[in-house]
């Protein structure tokens, strides 16, 4: 049995904190993603150790994801992969929001929620951005290929890039 298997076992038994360890173990071996990162968070408000979170997130959770996020992305271009980490952190976020509500931590709750939206917004804006300059890029490839007559590319281009084209 893997270990993310196990520490979901040990989660269903009741064995929070054992399942934390599980995982954390498996984290710093590299065997992580961002949905195993984000299901650890609800182990601690169950094994009452809410008072941890804040922290592990900040010094372990965030810094993983943060790898994880440039591991997968680095070919695209730097709006993109903000774009995709701000989504990783909105989700983080939002899960540490409903711990803090099933540990009536209304302050905390607001505050994770208000990180949580903010993080959303800036997912949809840097996307957006992204999209641009990785049409851009595209276009510029396409004129390395194909030349600077564009009416020499097949019409499928001419369609896709008539705003780039002059």
């Amino acid at each position: 049995m893997n270990q993310l298997k196990l520490a979901t076992t040990k989660a269903k038994e009741g064995l929070f904190d054992e399942a934390i360890e599980i995982l954390l173990f498996a984290y710093q071996s590299g065997i992580s993603s961002e949905a195993d990162i984000l299901k650890v968070l609800p182990y601690y408000q169950k094994a009452g150790r809410y008072n941890e979170l804040e922290k592990v997130c900040q010094e372990d959770f965030i810094p993983q994801l943060e790898q994880l996020n440039y591991s997968t992305l680095s070919h695209k271009c730097e709006e993109i992969q903000k774009s995709f980490l701000s989504l990783k952190l909105n989700k983080l976020y939002a899960k540490l929001a409903l711990c803090a509500e099933r540990e009536n931590q209304t302050e905390d709750e607001k505050r994770y929620i208000s990180f949580s939206q903010h993080y959303y917004g800036a997912y949809e804006d840097l996307l957006e951005q992204g999209t641009k300059v990785e049409e851009l890029k595209e276009f510029k490839s396409i004129v390395k290929l194909y030349g600077k007559n564009s009416h020499l590319w097949p019409e499928f281009l001419q369609k896709e890039y008539s705003k780039y084209i002059k």
